[in-house]
């Protein structure tokens, strides 16, 4: 069966919901029970649970294990908005500890769409038969690769998408 990768748009990087409640009770109990992945960020995952955001890697991986509960198969949680130096995600399953994903921040204006790329490149990166956790860290370094290519670029008066990078596969 298909390899269902979701990035559930629910809440934009500056926190604004996107959808209203009766959205997200949909997404709890009809769809997440078919995920194969789940790519939410801090405020996608709070308002999933209806807890407040994540505010360290140990609140991440409480609500990545949570969210489990509800039916995803591995729940990747995107860390882009925790403070720190690093950009870390978590890719939490039942049968494993939490692996954790990090690289250094790299200062840029153009983060525009990082999430839903990620989650793109990580269901390519599937479908050209990388298990999981390598398809995480192929996708994750397509959008640095992105995010590096892009920063010093000015693009209209806000903040910029991504810039597309060389796409290097190794299969």
């Amino acid at each position: 069966r298909a390899f269902i990768v979701y990035d559930p748009v629910m809440a934009a990087s500056s926190g604004e919901a996107l959808s209203g409640a009766g959205f997200v009770e949909a997404i709890r109990t009809r769809l997440l029970p078919l995920v194969d992945c789940l790519t939410p960020n801090l405020a996608e995952a709070a308002a999933l649970l209806g807890v407040p955001r994540a505010l360290s890697e140990d609140d991440m991986a409480r609500q990545g294990r949570a969210l489990l509960e509800l039916g995803p198969r591995a729940v990747l949680m995107k860390g882009g908005h925790l403070q720190g130096g690093e950009a870390v995600d978590l890719l939490v399953t039942a049968d494993a500890a939490a692996r954790r994903y990090a690289a250094p921040r790299i200062a840029s204006k153009n983060l525009h769409g990082t999430g839903c790329t990620l989650s793109s490149a990580i269901a390519a990166f599937i479908v050209l038969g990388l298990a999981l956790p390598e398809a995480v860290a192929a996708a994750r370094a397509f959008v640095r690769e992105a995010i590096e290519a892009g920063r010093d670029l000015t693009l209209g008066a806000g903040p910029g998408p991504l810039i597309q990078a060389k796409v290097r596969i190794a299969t």
